[in-house]
């Protein structure tokens, strides 16, 4: 199982963070961080595969925090996501971050990490259902329609008494 370290600028967005792994049940795989020196005892504690940092955090020298966070975790993907000038975010490319996802919200990073929770959660692919309107209102019931070329028809829906 991948590893992830969340560094956000809140303890209550991390709070949030660690609330929401243990909810899906991937409290083992993701650690939040407040700081620049948390971030560093974290990594040092077990090195992460993946550091999604807010640029609040990382400021003012983010690609000085990126060749931190790479001496620490060689193998880490490190993404920044947030607010930064174009030679900030180049340097931070330079310095060996994957990326820098440019955006305004408030809490950024929260935000992207909560989704990539969402989508690795266990069990996830078999909770969807695709479904068909076409055959799901012929089966109550409604007008039968053609079914598309290369598809069986749909099975007629049952027999309801008149009334």
């Amino acid at each position: 199982m991948r590893t992830v370290l969340v560094c956000v600028r809140t303890p209550l967005a991390a709070q949030q963070l660690n609330s929401a792994a243990a909810r899906l049940g991937l409290s083992a795989a993701v650690r939040t961080a407040v700081s620049d020196p948390e971030v560093m005892l974290r990594l040092a504690e077990v090195p992460a595969d993946v550091v999604l940092a807010d640029t609040a955090l990382t400021r003012p020298d983010s690609a000085g925090f990126v060749r931190r966070v790479l001496a620490r975790a060689p193998q880490a993907a490190v993404l920044l996501l947030g607010a930064e000038e174009s030679e900030a975010a180049a340097a931070t490319i330079g310095a060996g971050a994957r990326g820098l996802i440019q955006g305004t919200d408030h809490d950024l990073t929260s935000a992207v990490a909560k989704a990539l929770l969402l989508l690795s959660a266990p069990g996830r692919a078999t909770r969807s259902r695709v479904t068909d309107p076409a055959r799901d209102a012929a089966s109550v019931g409604g007008p039968a329609r053609p079914a598309p070329a290369g598809r069986a028809p749909a099975k007629p829906g049952p027999a309801w008494p008149a009334g």
